[in-house]
């Protein structure tokens, strides 16, 4: 496996290995922000990508073009050479605006190739139980395949006339409404000639990971239509650039699951992955123990307990602002809590790491649950360090600003859930109320769903109902709930999932801000006040945790979450069981990457490897563990062990964190 590595990787970099290498979280960007200048000779009619591409219409004709910001002439030149081939959307013209370069291209109707996927791939649908039900497999195959030869034909057009695309995804592909595909995204295309700035590579800062550092030139097209034949089944090849047997093993699943040719993804399995054999790290109750200690000794030969800025690494967003990878999402925190909830054991010297910190930088740290110091003093708390956990909070307690929002992720929901699980009941209660008066103040949220929403503020109600016994926290419960649920979008399988920002396209049936996380806060609220409506809308939200395909593996957006959510009254202690949970395990070994002969999971975009709860192999061992766990295993507040106080200490004991009204 050492072997494989050094193919992609200087030393490890396949983490985000400080905040100076950290890619940026999407695609590469021109130089603007993506707000177009004053003075187009254009009329802007909508923004098509982020970046600066826009669909615009000519003011004197009125025809539709497509407005492209550039950052080199490259992509002009490229257009021009393949004129008339059909291949590529035709150059119209170029020019300067506001100190910025644009390109005016033909505009091509069509739908990129990644979207249609997500329709019509049947792995995306729910309740998928009869996957080929009226024959729904052979037609997805004979689509597919007729997607992959024009495409290829396309590319081998591009090639004759002496070009590299060079950055060939399922993005770059547009399905025209006659079937025709046509190539765009040709920003990084060069001559055949021309020297490849990809084979030198450092696969660290690289933001794109599809192509492998060393695989330039003519290879990188053909490598990227190997990924093409694989992704048109399970999307999931940028795991490639991490782990070489991935093609092969990925190839065996489709081959499970689909009616096609081996000799159709034979050829795919060679390119991207050298004929490497597949490994199958499966995940079965009897392997439980096996492959929670395999994902113990991954984070912890992962660990640099002599940096500074963090201690295992994970997303990107641990060195947002100055957390310094201390908190429970992306931090320290995260992982020591699920490595003791799912009895991988306690580590000293590592939670010494974490406390010293605190110390060191706890006030400028922010004081949120899952972002900052509370949810380091409740990972003190459930490893016992209660010294520790009430000096977190002291610190927490001073540094708290005047304008935190209402959500669990950061906000005050996440610190009045920690200060009655606590054991400061009355600190709770004062939070509690002053976010349930700011939600009733709000007309919309930025954001929906359990961590950024109102679900959270929901959850703080119902588990205030629990501990008071007033129905008036119901009340406020629902009123939050029914907020969430204006921004729910149906989909064909029946299923409902919420869009994020009021945008139908960024629906997300996901734990953090999509179906199941509403679902899951919706389930405990009807345990006290039933009410068909809502029940019913919820069965519709539960379906959004029945697919096979989910892309990422984590806690809070992936199938990790979808686990965790399926497993919610196995923690709670209730004694049920969801036949869906078998089949959701087992996938999880389509995401599993083998580093350093262990088993570990990727992060956000599948990019990297991450150890953190919120997308990396913590929170999927966290979520297994809720299944198969011999102990009851859960997020906080969401089920598993019932709440506990700091033993020893009586709650008039503990400091009240100073959350005052402030500006609303």
């Amino acid at each position: 496996m050492e072997k494989r590595y050094e193919l992609y990787c200087r030393t490890d970099p396949v983490f985000y290995d400080s905040p100076a290498l950290c890619p940026p979280r999407g695609a590469a960007r021109p130089p603007s922000e993506g707000t177009p200048p004053e003075g187009l000779p254009y009329r802007i009619d909508a923004v098509l990508c982020e970046g600066g591409v826009y669909l615009a219409g000519d003011p004197d004709t009125g025809e539709r073009v497509v407005l492209k910001e550039i950052g080199r002439e490259r992509e002009a030149e490229a257009l021009v050479r393949l004129a008339g081939l059909g291949v590529a959307p035709e150059a119209k013209g170029r020019f300067r605006a506001g100190g910025r370069r644009f390109l005016v291209l033909e505009h091509v109707p069509g739908e990129p190739l990644d979207a249609a996927l997500a329709v019509r791939n049947p792995l995306t649908g729910a309740g998928t139980d009869d996957l080929d039900g009226q024959g729904r497999l052979e037609g997805y195959v004979r689509w597919a395949k007729d997607v992959c030869a024009k495409v290829e034909d396309a590319v081998m057009k591009v090639h004759a006339r002496g070009l590299v695309h060079g950055g060939l995804n399922p993005a770059n592909i547009l399905i025209r409404p006659d079937g025709r595909v046509t190539l765009v995204g040709f920003g990084a295309a060069r001559s055949i000639a021309e020297p490849d700035e990809n084979a030198a590579a450092d696969p660290a800062i690289t933001p794109s990971g599809t192509v492998p550092p060393g695989v330039g030139g003519l290879d990188a097209d053909r490598y990227a239509l190997a990924c093409l034949r694989l992704a048109l089944f399970l999307p999931l090849t940028e795991l490639f650039a991490l782990d070489r047997g991935k093609p092969a093993e990925l190839a065996a699943v489709i081959s499970g699951l689909f009616p096609v040719q081996e000799s159709f993804l034979r050829p795919a399995v060679r390119i991207a992955g050298c004929g490497t054999s597949p490994r199958t790290p499966h995940v079965t109750e009897t392997g439980w123990r096996r492959m929670r200690d395999s994902m113990t000794r991954a984070i912890l030969a992962s660990a640099t307990p002599g940096r500074d800025d963090r201690l295992f690494p994970g997303d990107i967003a641990q060195f947002d602002g100055d957390g310094r990878g201390l908190g429970l999402a992306h931090g320290a925190a995260g992982v020591l809590y699920a490595l003791h909830a799912t009895g991988a054991g306690r580590f000293p010297e590592h939670e010494q790491w974490l406390i010293d910190r605190v110390r060191r930088h706890g006030t400028r740290v922010a004081p949120g649950f899952y972002d900052g110091l509370h949810g380091v003093a409740h990972a003190l708390g459930h490893l016992g360090r209660h010294e520790e956990a009430l000096e977190v909070l002291d610190i927490a307690g001073r540094t708290c600003p005047r304008s935190l929002g209402t959500d669990l992720y950061g906000g005050l929901s996440g610190i009045a859930l920690n200060q009655a699980y606590l054991g400061d009941l009355d600190a709770a209660l004062h939070t509690a109320a002053l976010v349930a008066d700011r939600v009733a103040g709000e007309e919309t949220d930025a954001r929906p769903g359990l961590m950024y929403g109102s679900t959270g503020p929901a959850l703080l109600f119902v588990r205030m109902f629990e501990r008071t016994g007033d129905v008036e926290w119901l009340t406020r419960a629902e009123r939050a709930l029914r907020r969430d649920l204006r921004r729910r979008v149906p989909r064909a399988d029946g299923s409902l999932w919420i869009a994020d920002r009021e945008d139908d396209r960024r629906a997300t049936p996901h734990l953090d801000r999509g179906s199941v996380g509403l679902s899951w806060v919706l389930g405990e609220f009807l345990h006290y006040r039933p009410d068909p409506e809502l029940a019913a809308v919820r069965g519709r939200l539960d379906r959004a945790a029945r697919a096979h395909l989910y892309r990422e593996a984590g806690l809070f957006a992936g199938r990790a979450g979808i686990i965790a959510y399926l497993c919610r009254d196995r923690a709670g202690g209730w004694g049920r069981e969801d036949e869906e949970t078998g089949r959701q395990l087992a996938a999880l070994s389509w995401h599993a990457i083998d580093f350093r002969g262990h088993l570990a999971f990727p992060g956000e975009r599948l990019l990297r490897l991450s150890m953190d709860l919120a997308t990396g192999t913590a929170g999927v061992l966290l979520a297994v563990g809720a299944a198969l766990h011999d102990e009851p295993v859960g997020l906080p507040f969401l089920g598993g062990a019932p709440p506990a106080r700091l033993r020893g200490r009586p709650s008039a004991g503990l400091p009240v964190v100073a959350v005052s009204e402030g500006p609303r």
